[in-house]
């Protein structure tokens, strides 16, 4: 695993805006991480708390703009100077995944604050995005005043499952008109080696313009059960493991969709077919070539050994590149499924639009890492996970997930697992990064 140095190494002017108080910065998102906003618990006093902690945090900004609440779910809006421009939206979530203290060096809702880290769940997993984005917009009233573009944030309850709190405010924001928005998510927290795109000794950081479908399918086979000894036919799950390699046998190979190969050209590459084999060939580049499948769970084996199991399903989770069409996606998998395999659709969603490199947004990131960022280089691309972006598309124009912190391997490493932390020195760079941002382009 590389050393956090050689991440710091691609940072640079960390000497900018000497007068944020990073003491008071640390203290605020610590105190964040400390409430237990876990969706699965639901446990509105915790939201709540959180709630009361960044109206008390950001004076300026509460006095500036509006804050309200849609159950548990936040939306402050700055108005700006000049209705003209189409607005800012930054959104971020404010759940977290569960966390019990075991294995932890601090346990995961102390927010422990040391001398080079902010330890505990959602410190990277998204408060610390979320606190950034308040932190940067406070900044720039107190030295700027109120700014031309509006200015959105907008802070969904339950990213983590089902999203339904950026649906809600997704809509509200329809209601009252907003289109033509920029959008800021997250995306990925650290570079990667060009190496897996074609490009070895660049570091890249993917600003991430769509991102991939999601399939869950479960196929079904009938099992009569009976005794081992007799399995005429074959058993449930030996059908269910003959689909299973026969979906595989199925499956698409590598391709350039139209953002893997705009980023190959932005690295000076030809988008040919050595180069996607190369990529298909690594695990990092794996994902952004194909369509990927992993089998999750297995339901329906035999409570005894010499016994033959009854009806079996198994769940198949995919995920699409963005412009695949998936109704014929589906088809091909049922073509492929042996006779007496059934097949049904267990969630579904569909991959994003992919919106273009350009605008104000796009160039207004590429300018801020930079800066920031001057050993990394910024390519177009898209998110081989999800995140809540998708959901604000009928009010955006452009949609851009990445995180403004660029996190050491190591601690990427840890979101939704034991001993998630960010570094203070990532956390302080990474609002240097947003207000650069937002003051360039609002």
């Amino acid at each position: 695993m590389a050393r956090p140095e050689e991440t710091y190494a691609l940072y640079g002017h960390e000497e900018d805006y000497p007068e944020l108080q990073p003491d008071a910065m640390f203290a605020r998102l610590s105190r964040a991480i400390s409430f237990r906003t876990v969706d699965t618990v639901r446990d509105a006093g915790e939201f709540s708390k959180l709630h009361e902690h960044i109206r008390s945090s950001y004076p300026r900004l509460m006095e500036a703009a509006s804050f309200e609440l849609f159950g548990n779910n936040v939306l402050i809006t700055l108005e700006g100077t000049d209705a003209s421009l189409e607005p800012l939206i930054m959104i971020a979530h404010q759940d977290v995944v569960p966390a019990d203290d075991d294995g932890w060096t601090h346990p995961p809702f102390e927010g422990c604050d040391d001398d080079e880290y902010i330890w505990g769940r959602g410190s990277l997993d998204i408060k610390g995005m979320l606190f950034a984005e308040l932190e940067a917009v406070e900044h720039l009233l107190a030295v700027s005043g109120r700014p031309a573009r509006t200015i959105v944030l907008a802070f969904g309850d339950d990213e983590e499952t089902v999203s339904a709190g950026a649906d809600l405010l997704a809509s509200v924001l329809a209601s009252r008109g907003v289109h033509d928005a920029l959008l800021l998510d997250e995306g990925t927290t650290s570079h990667m080696d060009g190496a897996a795109f074609g490009a070895p000794g660049i570091r890249v950081q993917t600003l991430c313009l769509s991102q991939k479908g999601f399939l869950t399918l479960r196929l079904t086979a009938k099992g009569s059960g009976g005794h081992a000894s007799n399995p005429f036919g074959g058993s449930s799950l030996e059908k269910l493991a003959e689909a299973v390699v026969a979906v595989r046998s199925s499956m698409p190979g590598p391709r350039f969709s139209p953002l893997l190969a705009q980023a190959v050209e932005r690295l000076g590459l030809e988008a040919d077919d050595t180069l996607i084999a190369s990529i298909a060939s690594c695990r990092e580049g794996f994902p952004f070539a194909c369509e990927t499948m992993a089998v999750t769970q297995v339901e329906g084996s035999s409570p005894a050994s010499n016994a033959l199991p009854e009806d079996a399903a198994a769940i198949i989770n995919f995920r699409l590149l963005p412009d695949t069409d998936i109704d014929m996606f589906i088809s091909n998998v049922e073509e492929a499924l042996p006779e007496g395999v059934g097949l049904e659709v267990a969630r579904l969603t569909p991959s994003a639009r992919q919106d273009s490199p350009d605008g104000p947004l796009y160039g207004g990131i590429v300018e801020s890492f930079g800066r920031y960022y001057p050993g990394i280089t910024c390519i177009p691309l898209f998110m081989v996970g999800g995140c809540d972006a998708i959901r604000y598309e009928a009010v955006t124009a452009q949609s851009i997930r990445v995180l403004p912190y660029v996190a050491p391997p190591d601690d990427e490493a840890r979101i939704h697992g034991i001993d998630e932390r960010i570094s203070k020195r990532s956390y302080l760079q990474s609002v240097r990064a947003l207000i650069r941002l937002i003051g360039n382009i609002c």
